[in-house]
């Protein structure tokens, strides 16, 4: 199963020279409603942008990492609360 662009710190943790700026999961085609939640592709464009320090980095893969949420269909999205 390909890692998803929510799972930063884990693509980070299998491969520590992988730029994590980067989005890297297949495209959501699901239908789904996204109720509650960004795709996590969206999610991942939209946070990084503010990664400019390490420590912002940091932050910004842990909030993508830990409040993903699987969708049903596939894919997966970031809850708007995080966002």
């Amino acid at each position: 199963m390909p890692l998803l662009s929510c799972k930063v710190l884990s693509r980070q943790a299998e491969d520590p020279s992988a730029d994590i700026t980067q989005a890297f999961d297949i495209v959501d085609t699901t239908n789904e409603q996204n109720d509650g939640g960004v795709k996590c592709l969206k999610a991942h464009a939209i946070l990084i942008q503010f990664a400019t320090l390490e420590e912002k980095l940091e932050v910004v893969s842990q909030a993508l990492e830990y409040d993903y949420i699987r969708k049903s269909g596939g894919g997966c999205k970031v809850r708007n609360e995080v966002i």
